[in-house]
């Protein structure tokens, strides 16, 4: 491995807050799987929202469950434009 791509491996490790050998398992994973990325950070996005409105679950009247109120909410969210890299 050259110098360069070591260092670049060790900058990447360090902004997403893991060791070296963590970011190169991670990189392994999203070329394997076939996810990028952004397909990461969107599902994870979309966890914590979920996460985040079960937590006032139970806070009002509702005859939904949570389930059908967190579809609903994904549902009714516009798609986001396509972003061309």
């Amino acid at each position: 491995m050259s110098a360069r791509t070591l260092d670049a491996l060790k900058m990447r490790a360090s902004a997403n807050h893991r060791s070296l050998n963590g970011e190169i398992l991670c990189i392994f994973d999203y070329a394997v799987s076939g996810s990028s990325e952004f397909d990461f950070i969107r599902e994870n996005r979309a966890r914590s929202q979920r996460d985040a409105l079960k937590a006032v679950f139970g806070r009002w009247d509702d005859d939904r469950s949570e389930d059908e109120i967190v579809r609903e909410v994904e549902n009714s969210r516009t798609k986001g434009r396509e972003v061309i890299l």
